[in-house]
Order: structure tokens, then sequence, then C-alpha cells
């Protein structure tokens, strides 16, 4: 037992690696799908060269020279974790010299896969190793390889979900990613001691299963092959599951937490009770194929019943993951239990397992780049349940027994002929109600819209009607309209610059801030992560601005092209996507954007940061406008008089005008831009639509005590345990009014 407690210990500290290295490499090659992807493949990939070099020679070892083997790979693991922050770092300059930022491309993937390679690829090595020796091991005292192996993985991916939740409820929020990474570390070394520690027999030691020649048998191709595209499957649906549960359950991180704790608490469970089912799913090909057809139904039947449901966002969770991934944890043993060859055991364990991560990386970017944008990730969830429907038929095919195969056989060919029909003819209709339903209403009421999914994004937009305002819906968050606040992000720092000539718009959204400061005759570079959001922007403006001869769009995450970028602007705006906390934000509030941001400003340049406070607490906006004001030696805080649901806070390395705030609404070109979505007597020059807040040093006296938003410290993002144990108000309304007149009064 002791074995597979140290286990659960380690897969907790892989699952903690994993989330921190992804997000570290997020921060050097930015938040775009093929970043994630070269990310996961990496991973993945070490895992199974550990897995394979290892199977290779476990087999000849014993049980004393086994446990010692896995104390220093476990020792191993730990102490190169610790030198990652170092390695990031370089790479992060390496990367700097081969990308400007301003495209996205194959070499530049290939590139992103070998910098992280050579970052985690040791340690994940490593990690990939302890399984065969583990398994080995175990066989020579329990001789059923299958057995051991699920239990050892379901405790390995138990712990895994513990390290999900460990990491993203507790360990960001309270030390950061460097107090998480130590803390997996500590966990890896005390793994190694403890194991050092077990006491082996003489007898025990002497126990062991002769090593024998792998023999490349029928079984153990189509085996390893059957796995491989079960790997391929369940990357695919892990990715797609994400999607389409996103709308219903937030784009908070502690949603994605969620599910990803809940799809490795699935495996886990199936592959804890693999010896129960034993009897049923480990007897060959035709128990594995049984399991394909389970798996493929279990992904397929959520898909129908959630077009036509609406459920609570927790129930749906469980519906949508929690029958297939108790059947993917039973996929591994039983494959065992298919190809195994005593003496032969951590051999094919290394095949199987390079086999299925094999799989799993190909499946990472099939539902990425060819699934989702291609098909939709609904009717991909139902075109990865043929490919399990296909797979469950030929391993049924395989099965010698006729009484055990038939009903596969038919039940597989049926299913297989629902999901053709439903991916060629009812593509369009198999999307989950919440998100079907806009689109039906927009078609009924003759609204010009559209529904896109890409690599990085579901993206809902509808034109206007009446009086109602055009609409941008990216993962179910609406995240901005048609107003004048998005065009005074634009209006207001021209105005206060004497001479702008280049333009940063970090974050696209509908195109208002963009076209506003084209407006002004000025080049401007738009930077938008999600490649469908300008396909949305001829449904909010007559013109396209797509084509502007100033203009220019890049798709890119905003803060990479700010950190790679070699071009230098006078102004740069950003508008962080709604909601104030949700996943990623930080990225764009952290102290280390806002140096990225004033090394590419010129001399005199102005970065006016747009803080939406509304319904945000009143201590994570003052942690942001405290961060601002550590790197800008000149500030300025301003807000819409008769909007106060946010604030534009402009920082300079130059004293900025406070007269230039007042009367901007003079200018013909504001006045007449703003015409396009409020009328004539509201939008006067009579009226003042601004006023100041404050500026760097009485808002250092009201907010200087908060901490600072860092990379490593992503405070607004992780905050769970804060909101919990302590008492700050949520501004709305009069809270929000009360939260302005007390910064205005360091003002007075």
């Amino acid at each position: 037992m002791r074995i597979y407690g140290l286990f659960f210990l380690s897969g907790l500290a892989g699952l903690i690696y994993e989330i921190i290295w992804g997000r570290w490499l997020v921060l050097i090659f930015g938040s775009t799908t093929n970043s994630l992807t070269a990310t996961i493949s990496a991973f993945l990939g070490g895992l199974a060269i550990g897995s394979f070099a290892a199977g290779g020679i476990v087999d000849r070892l014993k049980p004393k020279t086994l446990l010692r083997g896995y104390s220093w790979l476990e020792a191993g693991v730990g102490v190169t974790a610790l030198f990652s922050p170092w390695l990031f770092s370089v790479i992060r300059q390496i990367y700097f010299g081969l990308s400007d930022g301003s495209s996205v491309t194959t070499e530049l993937l290939v590139i992103k896969f070998a910098l992280t390679a050579l970052v985690i690829l040791v340690p994940t090595t490593l990690m990939g190793a302890t399984l065969p020796f583990l398994v080995r091991f175990l066989q020579m005292q329990i001789k059923l390889p299958d057995v051991t192996l699920s239990r050892l993985y379901a405790v390995n991916t138990l712990g895994g979900m513990a390290g999900v939740l460990a990491a993203g409820f507790v360990l960001f929020e309270l030390a950061g990613l460097g107090g998480a990474l130590a803390a997996a570390a500590g966990l890896n070394i005390l793994v190694a001691v403890l194991a050092g520690r077990i006491k082996i027999s003489e007898a025990e030691n002497e126990r062991a299963v002769p090593a024998v020649r792998l023999k490349i048998s029928p079984e153990l191709v189509l085996g390893v092959a059957g796995f491989g595209v079960s790997g391929f499957v369940a990357i695919g649906y892990q990715i797609l599951w994400t999607r389409v549960l996103t709308p219903g359950m937030g784009t908070m991180v502690y949603a994605f937490s969620s599910i990803l704790a809940f799809y490795l608490l699935g495996l886990g469970l199936g592959a804890w009770v693999y010896p129960v089912c034993r009897r049923w799913v480990g007897r060959g090909g035709g128990g594995f194929g049984l399991l394909q057809l389970g798996i493929g139904a279990a992904a397929l039947i959520p898909v129908l019943i959630m077009h036509k449901t609406v459920m609570p966002a927790n129930l749906e969770l469980v519906m949508r993951l929690l029958p297939a991934t108790l059947l993917f944890g039973l996929t591994f043993p039983a494959v065992m239990s298919v190809i195994d060859q005593p003496g032969a055991t951590g051999r094919v364990i290394g095949w199987a397992y390079l086999g299925n991560t094999a799989g799993a990386i190909l499946g990472g970017f099939a539902a990425s780049f060819v699934l989702i944008p291609r098909v939709g990730s609904s009717a991909g969830i139902v075109g990865l349940a043929v490919v399990n429907f296909v797979l469950a038929w030929l391993f049924a095919a395989w099965e010698k027994k006729r009484w055990g195969k038939l009903p596969v056989l038919a039940a597989a060919g049926a299913l297989f002929l629902v999901g053709i029909y439903l991916v060629t003819y009812k593509r369009a209709r198999l999307l989950p109600f919440k998100t079907d339903w806009p689109i039906l209403e927009a078609g009924v009421q003759g609204v010009a819209h559209r529904f896109l999914e890409d690599e990085a994004a579901t993206v809902f937009a509808k034109g206007k009607r009446e009086k109602e305002e055009p609409q941008l819906v990216i993962d179910g968050v609406a995240t901005t309209h048609r107003v004048g606040l998005t065009k005074y992000m634009a209006h207001l720092p021209i105005l206060m610059h004497p001479r702008p000539g280049r333009v940063l718009v970090v974050a696209l959204g509908m195109g208002n801030t963009y076209r506003s400061s084209l407006k002004h005759g000025i080049e401007t570079d738009a930077v938008e992560l999600v490649p469908s959001v300008p396909k949305m922007a001829d449904l909010f403006h007559q013109e396209n601005i797509t084509s502007y001869e100033k203009g220019r769009i890049i798709i890119n995450d905003g803060r990479n092209y700010a950190f790679l970028t070699r071009k230098k602007y006078d102004i740069v705006i950003t508008d962080p996507p709604p909601p104030f906390n949700t996943a990623g934000s930080t990225v764009l509030h952290s102290v280390e954007y806002y140096r990225d941001l004033r090394r590419i400003l010129n001399k005199g340049g102005i970065v006016n940061q747009w803080i939406y406070a509304y319904g945000a607490r009143a201590d994570d906006i003052s942690m942001a406008i405290r961060t601002f004001l550590e790197v800008f030696p000149q500030v300025l805080a301003v807000q819409k008089a008769d909007s106060p649901g946010g604030i534009f806070l402009m920082g300079s390395d130059r004293p900025l005008e406070r007269n230039k705030v007042y009367g901007i609404l003079k200018n013909k070109i504001v006045f007449e831009d703003l015409l396009e979505v409020a009328d004539r007597e509201y939008v006067s020059t009579e009226l003042e639509p601004m006023e100041i807040i404050g500026d760097r040093e009485s808002l250092m006296n009201q907010l200087g005590e908060f901490p600072l938003i860092t990379d490593t410290h992503p405070r607004t993002e992780y905050f769970l345990i804060r909101h919990r144990t302590t008492f700050a108000p949520t501004l709305v309304e009069d809270e929000l009014i009360k939260f302005i007149a007390e910064l205005k009064n360091g003002e007075t």
C-alpha cells in the first residue's frame, strides 16, 4: 500500500508541474492554441519517451534495484523541475530573438515545441519512466500485470486530480507559481526518500519473472494501435468537452480546473474498479471493443440531450464526462490484458504508452485545428464517437468467441450509421441549447448574425435591431457593445498626446476603439487573440474595418505581442475581456505587462488601460490600479461622468496635461464619431463628458498598501480563499459610486 500512496503523491506533483509549466510557457509564447498544443505535446512526449526507455530495461532488474531506481527517478523529477524557472528565462530570450509577434506560423510552432522540450523534457521523461518501474516491481508480488497497472494508474491519476485542485484552488493563490513549484518538488523528494526506506527481503529480491524477448505478435500490434487511437479520441474529447462546457460553467479559472479535475476523477475511478470489471473487459479484443462501444455511446448521447435541454452546469459536467471517462479509465489495463507477455511486461507497457501518447498528441492537434474550426465542437464529439464505433467493430470482429461479439458488432454498426447521419445532415443542429437558442432567435427576428468556432474560442455575433445594440459573445460571455466608452478609449489619449503617430489597440472586440483611432488618420495596429472576431466586423459597421489603409489587424495574444514587437508606439490602449476576474486576465493587468508596454512606448507616449470595475470587488480593482501605478511615473485616472462603470488609467513617462481631459467633444472628429452611437442632443459640446478621479500621488496615497499583480502571483485570477475569508464590497450601483468618490477624496 505504501507504493500506491507514494504514486498518488507523485501524480499530485506531476499535475501541479503541468499547470505551472503551461502557464509560464503561455507567458512566453502567448495564449494561442498552437502554443498550448506545443506545450501539451512536449509534456506528453516526455512521458512517452521515459516510459518507452524504462520499459526496455525494467524486465531485467530485481525488486531492490527497481525500487532504488524509482526513488532516484522521483528525486530527479523534483531537482530538475526546480531548474525550470531559470530555463524559462533562457528560452524567453531565445524566442524574443526569433519572433516579432506579428504572425503565427508553422515554423514558429516547431520552434515553440523545441524550446518547450528544452525546459521540460528531462523532468517529464523521468516522470514517464516511473510507471514501468513500479508495475514491474509490483508484478513480482501480484502476478497480474493488468491489475497492477490498473491500481497504479488509478492512484496516480487520482493524485493528478488532487494536484489540479490543490494548484487551482489553493497553492497559486497562497504561494504563487514559485511556491507551488517548490511544493511539488518537495513532494517528489519526499516520495524519493520514503521509497528508498522501503525494505525488501532477500527472498523477495530473488522472486522474479524471468525476462524474455519481446514477441511482435498480432495482439501486440493491434493492441498498441487500438490504444493509440483511443488516446487520439480521449484528448480530442477533453478539448471538445471543455469548449462546450465553458458557456455554462463560465470563464473563471476555477471552471477550467473543475473540468480537468473531473476528467481525471473519471479516469482514476475507472482504473480503480477494473479488477471488479475484469471478467467482462479484460477478456481480449472483445472486451476492448465493448469499452469503445460504451465510450462512443456515452459521448454521443449527451450531445443529443443537451441540444434540447437546459440543465445546471454541474449536472451537465457529470453527464458529459463521468460515464465516458470511467470507461476510458478501464481501457489501459484492458489493453494490457490483451497484449501482455510474461517476462516482457515493461517493454509492453513502454510500447503501449508510446502508442497512446502519440495518438493523444495527434488528437490534440486534430481537435484544435481540424474538428473545431471545420465541423464545430458538438459535431466533433459525434465524429470522435464514430471513431469509437469503428474501433469497437474492429476489435469485436477480432474476438474469437462468437456469442460475445455479435451484439457488439450489431450495436457498433448501428451507432456508426447514426453518427455519420448526424455529422453529415444534422451538424448545424447539434449545438448545446444554450448556444443554439440565440442563433435560432436571431434567425426568427431576421437579424443578421453569425456563429463561428475556431481554435481559440466560440464566437456569436448579431447586428443592430431596432433599439437593440449589436452583440458580440465569446465563449458565452457578452464582451462589448457599440457604446461611447469604447470610442473614448481611443479619443482620450489621442487628444492628450501632442503628436500621436502610431497607436496599438490590444483586444479588437467589435473594432470600435480601433476604428475611432483610424478616424484621426493615425496608423493603428490591433491585436486580437480570437481569429473569428475580425470576421464579425461587418455586422457592427457599414464599412469594412479590416481593409483600412493605415490599419492592421494582427491575430496573436496581445500580451505576447507586447513582449515581442520591435515597433514603437505613441499610444497603447488595452481593453481586457470581461468579467474582471476571468481566466487569463491577469496577463493584461500585471507589472510585467505594463513594463513591456513602457518599453514599446516612444518618449512621451501614453498607455490607456481600461479597468472595468462594475461587478468586481473593490480589493481586486484596487490591486489593479496599484499595479499600474508601480510602473508609470505619471498617471491620470479618468472616468466618463455619466457612466461610472469603469476607469481610464492613463500612464506616461512625462506629465499628462489635465486640461486636455476636458472639452474633447469640441473636436469635430470625436463629435461626429460619437453621433454614431448617440443622438445629437445627448452628444453636445456643452456637456463635459470626462472627469478626473486622481493622479499618481493621490491614488498611491489611497491604494499604496495593496499588493501587486504579477505573472508569478496572479492575485485577481486566483481569489477564492481571499473572497471567502475577507470582506470587500462588490462594485455595483451605489458601492461603485462610493468607491470612485473615495478615490476622488484623495485627489482633493
